[in-house]
């Protein structure tokens, strides 16, 4: 089943997508997401890295911020993908 998506939809699809795909070839060992929907939002956390995801969290709030308060409406920027990132080895 094919579905017509917006801009934004089809770039959650994606970053969606290229995690599953890290996910299913053992890369990630912890997860948070949360998704915005019409109805509410829903925050979903797994794995044991609590230092990470704090890590992650606190970059994402800091991203946030800069793009409502530093940048206008968040609503504003198009980002071309969205970049899942991958730690060194």
């Amino acid at each position: 089943m094919k579905f017509s998506l917006t801009f934004d939809q089809q770039q959650c699809a994606d970053a969606l997508s290229d995690a599953l795909e890290l996910a299913l070839q053992g890369k990630i060992e912890s997860l948070a997401i949360v998704v915005c929907m019409n109805d509410g939002v829903a925050p979903v956390m797994c794995g044991k890295n609590a230092g990470g995801l704090l890590l992650g969290a606190t970059q994402l709030i800091h991203n946030i911020r800069s793009e409502v308060f530093e940048r206008g409406n968040l609503a504003t920027k198009a980002v071309k993908k969205p970049v899942i990132l991958r730690a060194r080895p």
